[in-house]
């Protein structure tokens, strides 16, 4: 039986019988098709409908396979014991199955409960498909979500706050406690100093090749240092860096606070640190004022020093050019590029762009375990040396890629367990199994959609004032996975983003609510009344305040929908001053 008679049968199938299972559709003598398949909805299946009827029968079946494959696939049953001791077949069947919308009656009872603003839900996801097909071409990573995190659907939580925290999978805890419980009671031969723990070392190595494949490159193009998270390896950077005299620490405003623990270490050695602004229109690079600074300051010796910036800003969630790390070496300096909150929704080709570093977290791409960071170093321009006396790390100039090792681990009396890496290879398995092609795709045309609907929703007193402010650029070409903004009742008043938080908290929404760890843009945006560009910008509390929402590797349609539902609720003044001014009293 051909792949496209399959689908007409299945499509034939759903015709008379829209709500009922397809697996009476295929021939009972087809032993091909031996798992039962979920209903799609109305909207998947009109789609599809469509563009069979739109190919002819002699052309259908070469390019029909890739859609079928993931509406209706043919593949063999799922074992326990399978899933245990072949994890990448497990995924790639979930990935194949066809994902299950929303569709039963008390589902989209709840999520239709809201105002007239947005489309019913049926029909807003008919139209976002047949707008966005990348994200149509990937609806089987939802049966992922609902496998390995299972929470998400059973309590019905809309989760956006993965720039905060990410999702750890139902697989990955499985086979870290699998691990442990195979190392026994006797976890000290997990120690670091443990010099016997070889097999337990042999996960350091595999996340060490996960990571740099996750990259593009590999262990004899970066060294990797593995470190007890994200600040700490700012820290590790200012005290390793060779910084001297009458350099230049070239500074991004947009760079998240950590960043002054290197300001520091540079300062103390006699070199100067200098902001570079973002522009307040769109909060990007000021590329004119940029570019005058890596070309006006110099030193004496050769280099001019090392400039750092983020690839992603952890507050806007504007994305800032990579071709910024080409530029500023042409013009003779080394680069520090921050991927902490840029990755997994976007991705970082070392084999095109190549910093002399790159700072990330583990713990914002995977959630656990949690703090655990990492610095890759470009081996044909630092090697790192170990001092003698106090076993600190230090980047050397010069010196052959043969030398100062591949793989370091910094931390202060072994707290970082040998462990925690048997966690962290299960995590990065699981994620290069779902694929990040396949969530960047997803995420940009969930975030499309969604800043659309957020720049239309109005006031019901005066539709001319807009609700939300978005901070940023609104072109997904400058955005990342966040979106940070505020809602503004038609006063012009900024609705307290506290309130905002943990009243979508209330309707099992989580989002996140301050500024984010990045005072620099946070200045900025609290429009002091003397602008100031230096380093005490980074050390001062911010007067800015803003909800913010990010996406992540299992984000779906019915999570932005159901979020864009709840800030609608806020267009009506009634609202504001019944439920949620009743709120705001409740919590003092």
């Amino acid at each position: 039986m051909s792949v496209s008679s399959v689908c007409r049968l299945c499509l034939q199938k759903q015709k008379s019988n829209p709500y009922g299972r397809l697996d009476d559709a295929y021939d009972s003598s087809d032993t091909l098709f031996n798992e039962p398949l979920s209903t799609p909805s109305n909207s998947q299946y009109q789609k599809t409908s469509k563009w069979l009827e739109s190919n002819d029968d002699d052309d259908l079946d070469d390019s029909i396979t890739s859609h079928v494959e993931n509406l209706f696939p043919l593949s063999e049953p799922k074992t326990e014991e399978n899933r245990s001791h072949n994890y990448q077949e497990s995924v790639s069947l979930e990935l194949e199955s066809k994902a299950s919308w929303a569709s039963s009656s008390q589902v989209e009872e709840i999520i239709d409960a809201g105002p007239p603003i947005l489309p019913n839900y049926e029909d807003a996801e008919e139209q976002f498909l047949e707008e966005y097909e990348d994200y149509f071409e990937h609806l089987a990573v939802d049966n992922v979500r609902k496998e390995q995190y299972p929470k998400l659907e059973l309590q019905r939580i809309v989760y956006l706050d993965y720039a905060n925290f990410s999702l750890y999978s139902q697989y990955q805890v499985e086979q870290h406690m699998r691990v442990l419980l195979e190392e026994g009671p006797c976890l000290g031969s997990a120690a670091l100093s443990n010099s016997s723990a070889i097999h337990l070392r042999n996960h350091v190595s595999e996340v060490q090749e996960q990571l740099l494949r996750l990259f593009n490159t590999s262990k004899n193009e970066y060294a990797i240092i593995f470190t007890t998270g994200f600040a700490a390896g700012f820290r590790l950077f200012g005290e390793a860096y060779p910084f001297q005299k009458n350099q230049t620490l070239l500074l991004c405003q947009d760079n998240h606070e950590a960043v002054k623990h290197v300001a520091s270490s540079a300062s103390k050695q006699g070199t100067r640190p200098i902001i570079t602004a973002v522009r307040e229109s769109d909060l990007c690079i000021e590329s004119g004022e940029l570019r005058k600074q890596l070309l006006k300051q110099t030193w004496q010796g050769g280099g001019r020093g090392v400039y750092i910036y983020p690839a992603q800003s952890c507050l806007s969630g504007v994305r800032h050019s990579l071709n910024w790390i080409a530029e500023a070496q042409q013009n003779g300096w080394h680069v520090l590029i921050d991927v902490s909150t840029y990755l997994p929704t976007g991705s970082l080709n070392l084999s095109i762009y190549q910093p002399e570093f790159v700072l990330g977290s583990l713990h914002h791409m995977l959630g656990y375990p949690s703090g655990m960071g990492y610095l890759l170093v470009k081996r044909q321009i630092f090697s790192i040396q170990r001092t003698r006396f106090t076993d600190s790390l230090k980047l050397v100039l010069n010196r052959s890629m043969s030398e100062g090792g591949d793989c370091h681990i910094v931390c202060e009396d072994d707290s970082i367990s040998l462990l925690s890496f048997a966690a962290l290879e299960f995590g990065l398995e699981h994620l290069e199994m779902v694929g990040l092609e396949r969530v960047q795709k997803r995420v940009t045309c969930l975030l499309a959609w969604l800043v659309q609907v957020l720049r239309h929703l109005r006031h019901k007193v005066d539709e001319s004032k807009p609700l939300v402010q978005v901070y940023g650029s609104l072109s997904t070409k400058n955005r990342g996975n966040i979106v940070t903004f505020n809602l503004v009742d038609s006063t012009g008043q900024v609705f307290p983003p506290t309130i905002v938080q943990r009243m979508a908290e209330k309707s099992n929404i989580i989002v996140s609510a301050g500024y984010f760890g990045n005072p620099g843009l946070a200045y900025m945006l609290g429009k002091p009344l003397e602008k100031v560009l230096d380093l005490t910008i980074f050390n001062q509390p911010p007067n800015f305040s803003a909800v913010r929402l990010s996406l992540g590797l299992i984000s779906t349609f019915q999570d932005v929908y159901r979020f864009a539902q709840f800030l609608s609720l806020f267009r009506d003044e009634e609202y504001l001053s019944g439920e949620a001014m009743d709120f705001i009293e409740e919590s003092k």
